[in-house]
């Protein structure tokens, strides 16, 4: 729905209840007219708000292919409005990435029109450039310019699991521990940003028990460090759907070198 669109139906619903009460013959002050009005007014907004978070709640409970239909549908919808084609496009990517389609989040990414984007939509874009480029293991060097783009926007301290492993990929033990250890140590807030007036998912729940979890795995694997792999990606494999971040940590705990160790 557009804003005019809208508006009128707000209208028109106040008008029906107008007459139906008219009709009726129930005889009611100004006040409680006006009452009345408001009430049918917020009604109006809630239903609309609600049938936008219906998208994401299928996202939210790992039902990717129906929220990717139904961001499509948004968007062709809304097809002149860039802030929501733009909305559409970022998450559809976060269901690729979820998925693990990390060559569809690049396609899908490129479509997006960065210069009309806020700064959470900015932000998610960078950051899944950056996941996606270093769990396809192509142009690391990119992929850290990305992630760089994307703190600027952000905490960096709420991204680094993320960096740890870009570090270790680079061959910096060192830095990679020194990332960990900040992050271990923080006192982490879960965040979810949204905004009726800019976009909605930034942070959730999955990017710190699954997503984050699992680069930590990832880390301490490539630092030779299996006990302390598995120890996260049993907790990045705890998940009630399927995503490719659980199982793929469940895979890695299955492996002989962090079987020998129990």
């Amino acid at each position: 729905m557009n804003k005019y669109f809208k508006l009128i139906l707000m209208l028109l619903c106040g008008a029906i209840l107008g007459a139906i009460l008219r009709v009726s013959r129930i005889h009611m002050e100004l006040k409680d007219w006006i009452i009345i009005y408001f009430g049918v007014v917020i009604s109006a907004l809630l239903f609309v708000f609600t049938r936008g978070m219906n998208n994401l709640n299928s996202l939210y409970k790992g039902e990717y292919n129906k929220a990717i239909e139904s961001f499509k549908k948004t968007m062709k919808k809304h097809g002149r409005n860039t802030k929501i084609v733009n909305a559409m496009l970022y998450n559809i990517s976060v269901c690729h990435h979820r998925k693990g389609d990390f060559y569809e989040v690049e396609s899908c990414l490129d479509k997006m029109d960065l210069k009309s984007c806020d700064e959470n939509i900015k932000w998610g874009y960078f950051f899944l450039r950056a996941s996606s480029l270093i769990l396809l293991e192509e142009n690391v060097h990119a992929a850290i310019e990305y992630y760089e783009k994307a703190v600027e926007l952000f905490n960096p301290e709420e991204a680094y699991p993320i960096r740890a492993y870009f570090e270790t990929v680079k061959g910096n033990q060192k830095e990679a521990l020194r990332y960990i250890e900040a992050y271990v140590n923080k006192e982490k807030r879960r965040k979810v940003i949204f905004s009726l007036k800019k976009s909605t998912l930034v942070y959730d729940k999955f990017t710190y028990d699954i997503e984050y979890n699992y680069f930590l795995g990832m880390t301490y694997l490539k630092l030779n460090e299996p006990e302390l792999a598995k120890e996260y990606f049993s907790k990045a494999s705890k998940s009630q759907y399927e995503n490719y971040f659980s199982k793929k940590a469940g895979e890695y705990m299955e492996k002989d070198s962090l079987q020998n160790n129990n």
